[in-house]
C-alpha cells in the first residue's frame, strides 16, 4: 500500500495538480481600514485561485463553469468552463477539426449567418499557458454578434474554455475586460472562513 501511494504521488508530481478547478465562485471579505473589500476565488484543492472583477461586473456559477456579466454592456458575457477536451489533444493540424467542432458547439442554435472569422494559436500565454482561439461572427434575431472561444491548457492534465460573447459594437470592450479578469488569476494559500458563494 505504501509503495502504491509513492507511485501515485510521483504520477501527480509529473502531471501537475491532482485537483481540478472548482469554478463555483466564492467571496471573502478583506479586513482593512475603510469600506469592506471583497475578493473572489475558485478552489483548486487546498489552494485558492484568486481573481478580480470590476465594479460593473457580477459573477456566478457552479463546479464546471463560471459566468461573468457586464452590467453596463447589454447582452455581453464571459464564461470560464472546464473543457471536455484535454491537453493530450495538442493544438495541431491533426486535431484542427476536433477543436473547430467543439468551438462551434458554443454557438446558439438560433444563430444565423454563422462564419468562422479567425483562428489563432497562443493568443493567451499568461503563466506560460498554451492556447487556441477560434472567433465567430453570427446574427441573433437580426443583430450582429462576435464570439471568441479560446481553449487554454491550464496544466498538463486540465483544459479550460475562455468564452467571450458580445454584440459587434461592444466586443472589443467586453474582450478587454474579460481578459483583465483572466490575467488577475493568482494562487493564494487556503484560509478558514470562506465567504458565501
Amino acid at each position: 500500500m505504501k509503495k502504491f501511494a509513492i507511485v501515485l504521488f510521483a504520477a501527480f508530481a509529473l502531471t501537475g495538480s491532482a485537483f481540478a478547478i472548482d469554478f463555483n465562485p466564492r467571496q471573502v471579505e478583506v479586513d482593512h481600514h475603510g469600506p469592506p473589500l471583497h475578493k473572489y476565488f475558485f478552489r483548486e484543492g487546498p489552494t485558492r485561485l484568486v481573481f478580480r472583477i470590476d465594479s460593473n461586473m457580477s459573477v456566478s456559477g457552479g463546479s464546471t463553469e463560471a459566468s461573468f456579466r457586464f452590467e453596463d454592456l447589454k447582452n455581453s458575457s464571459m464564461k470560464l468552463t472546464a473543457s471536455s477536451l484535454s491537453p493530450q489533444a495538442p493544438f495541431d493540424q491533426k486535431n484542427q477539426e476536433l477543436y473547430r467542432n467543439a468551438a462551434r458547439a458554443f454557438i446558439p442554435v438560433e444563430a444565423t449567418d454563422v462564419k468562422m472569422e479567425e483562428e489563432k494559436p497562443n493568443t493567451i500565454v499568461i503563466n506560460g499557458w498554451s492556447s487556441e482561439q477560434i472567433t465567430f461572427s453570427y446574427k441573433m434575431f437580426g443583430f450582429p454578434y462576435q464570439r471568441s472561444i479560446t481553449f487554454i491548457n491550464y496544466s498538463p492534465t486540465e483544459q479550460w474554455i475562455f468564452d467571450v460573447t458580445a454584440p459587434n459594437a461592444d466586443f472589443e470592450k467586453t474582450y478587454r475586460r474579460s481578459y483583465q479578469v483572466l490575467n488577475s488569476l493568482s494562487d493564494a494559500p487556503s484560509a478558514q472562513g470562506d465567504g458565501p458563494t
